[in-house]
Protein backbone atom coordinates (compact mmCIF):
# COMPACT_ATOMS: atom_id res chain seq x y z
CA UNK A 1 0.00 0.00 0.00
CA UNK A 2 0.74 3.44 -0.85
CA UNK A 3 0.91 6.62 1.62
CA UNK A 4 0.79 10.00 1.03
CA UNK A 5 1.01 13.36 2.97
CA UNK A 6 1.43 16.87 2.02
CA UNK A 7 3.95 19.48 3.28
CA UNK A 8 4.30 22.92 3.55
CA UNK A 9 7.61 24.32 2.57
CA UNK A 10 9.37 27.47 1.92
CA UNK A 11 9.75 26.23 -1.69
CA UNK A 12 6.28 25.52 -1.98
CA UNK A 13 3.78 22.64 -1.01
CA UNK A 14 5.27 19.10 -1.66
CA UNK A 15 3.36 15.70 -1.83
CA UNK A 16 5.13 12.85 -0.32
CA UNK A 17 4.45 9.35 -0.84
CA UNK A 18 6.09 6.09 1.01
CA UNK A 19 5.38 2.30 1.13
CA UNK A 20 6.05 0.39 3.97
CA UNK A 21 9.53 0.33 3.33
CA UNK A 22 10.53 3.67 2.45
CA UNK A 23 9.93 6.95 0.86
CA UNK A 24 9.17 6.61 -2.40
CA UNK A 25 8.80 10.02 -3.92
CA UNK A 26 8.55 14.04 -3.61
CA UNK A 27 6.80 16.08 -5.64
CA UNK A 28 6.23 20.08 -5.83
CA UNK A 29 2.79 20.70 -6.32
CA UNK A 30 2.43 22.25 -9.45
CA UNK A 31 5.55 20.80 -11.43
CA UNK A 32 5.29 19.29 -15.08
CA UNK A 33 5.51 15.72 -13.32
CA UNK A 34 3.45 15.75 -10.53
CA UNK A 35 2.95 12.75 -9.09
CA UNK A 36 3.85 11.03 -12.36
CA UNK A 37 4.55 7.56 -10.56
CA UNK A 38 2.01 7.22 -7.87
CA UNK A 39 -0.38 4.42 -8.15
CA UNK A 40 -3.95 5.68 -8.37
CA UNK A 41 -4.74 4.16 -5.45
CA UNK A 42 -2.65 5.34 -1.93
CA UNK A 43 -4.12 6.57 1.11
CA UNK A 44 -3.44 9.71 2.68
CA UNK A 45 -1.71 8.60 6.05
CA UNK A 46 0.56 9.73 8.97
CA UNK A 47 3.19 6.66 8.30
CA UNK A 48 6.54 6.41 10.78
CA UNK A 49 8.36 6.78 6.94
CA UNK A 50 6.48 10.18 6.49
CA UNK A 51 6.96 11.47 9.87
CA UNK A 52 10.63 10.69 9.33
CA UNK A 53 10.59 12.50 6.00
CA UNK A 54 8.63 15.44 7.07
CA UNK A 55 11.12 15.47 10.13
CA UNK A 56 14.32 15.32 8.29
CA UNK A 57 12.93 18.81 5.39
CA UNK A 58 12.23 20.29 9.25
CA UNK A 59 15.53 20.10 9.97
CA UNK A 60 16.88 21.01 6.43
CA UNK A 61 14.65 23.96 6.21
CA UNK A 62 15.77 25.02 9.21
CA UNK A 63 19.37 25.66 7.94
CA UNK A 64 20.99 23.03 9.94
CA UNK A 65 22.13 19.80 7.90
CA UNK A 66 19.91 16.23 9.21
CA UNK A 67 21.87 13.97 10.91
CA UNK A 68 19.65 10.70 9.61
CA UNK A 69 18.27 10.07 6.19
CA UNK A 70 14.62 8.84 5.99
CA UNK A 71 14.47 5.22 4.43
CA UNK A 72 14.46 5.50 0.79
CA UNK A 73 12.82 3.41 -1.50
CA UNK A 74 11.98 5.02 -5.28
CA UNK A 75 10.24 3.74 -7.61
CA UNK A 76 11.49 3.82 -11.68
CA UNK A 77 9.71 3.39 -14.31
CA UNK A 78 10.94 0.82 -16.98
CA UNK A 79 12.86 3.04 -19.33
CA UNK A 80 14.84 4.35 -16.12
CA UNK A 81 15.65 0.64 -14.96
CA UNK A 82 16.50 -0.29 -18.91
CA UNK A 83 18.90 3.12 -19.74
CA UNK A 84 20.81 2.17 -15.96
CA UNK A 85 21.06 -1.48 -17.36
CA UNK A 86 22.50 -0.25 -20.50
CA UNK A 87 25.05 2.36 -18.49
CA UNK A 88 26.46 -0.39 -16.11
Amino acid sequence: MIFTQHYNSPVGDLLLAADNSGLIGLWLDGEKYFADSLPESHDERETTVLCDAKRWLDVYFSGREPDFMPPLHPVRKRFQKSRMEAAA
